[in-house]
This record gives structure tokens, sequence and C-alpha cells, in this order.
């Protein structure tokens, strides 16, 4: 995690030098006051106020297609409001950035996912 964090701080130097802006997804939960490194809230700060847009990225990186609606709806406002809490609410956090992968169950790692079965949940055929 730290080096994932270095390497942002030189994004973001890189962007600087060629004054280019970018909106970066950030999902909600990383703006909770908590244990760094899980979450950063002067990070995220820090990104808006060298002039980036803050986008959701829904609250936890949830697998969306498994959520009913209401919980869609719940992840994403509690991910909006966490983020424009983060940045001091300088900016409405309008954007949202779908996370584009899934849970994998990776069996020669012992890993194993219930989230990519969707038919442990569903119910509906």
């Amino acid at each position: 995690m730290e080096s994932e964090i270095a390497n942002l701080r030189v994004i973001l130097d890189v962007l600087d030098q060629y004054d280019v802006k970018c909106c970066f997804a950030v999902t909600g939960f990383s703006a909770e006051e908590g244990l760094y490194p899980y979450t950063f809230p002067e990070l995220i700060k820090e990104i808006y106020s060298r002039g980036h847009e803050i986008a959701s990225h829904s609250w936890r990186h949830e697998w969306i297609p498994l959520f009913e609606v209401k919980q869609v709806e719940k992840s994403l406002e509690r991910s909006k409001n966490t983020l424009e809490r983060a940045i001091e609410g300088k900016q409405n956090v309008v954007g949202f950035v779908p996370p584009h992968n899934r849970p994998m169950t990776w069996m020669r790692r012992g890993a194993f996912s219930l989230g990519d079965r969707r038919i442990f949940f569903c119910c509906n055929g």
C-alpha cells in the first residue's frame, strides 16, 4: 500500500509538471478517518487541492451487480458524503466510476470468493 501511495504522489507531481488535471475515482471508505494506509482523507484533500476532480468509486469497491437498488443507492450516497467531507465540501462529488472488476476465486492461492458466483446470490432463475 505504501508503494501505491508513493506512486500516486509521483503521478501527481508529473501531472503538475505538465499542468494536466484529472478525475480521480476514490472509494468513500478511503476518505474516512481511520487507520492509515487503509484510509487517507488528507491525501484525497491534497489531490483535490492540486486541482483535480474527485469522483466516487463506490463505498468499498463493491461488486454492484449483486446489489439490490437500495444497496447501490446507499453505497453511492455514503461514498459521496464522505468524499465531500474529506475535501471540506469545496466540490460536489457528482461523478461515479463503477468498479470494473469483480471478486475472483483463485484456488492455487487459497482464495475463494462467493462474489464471483452469481448463482449463490440469485434466486430469480
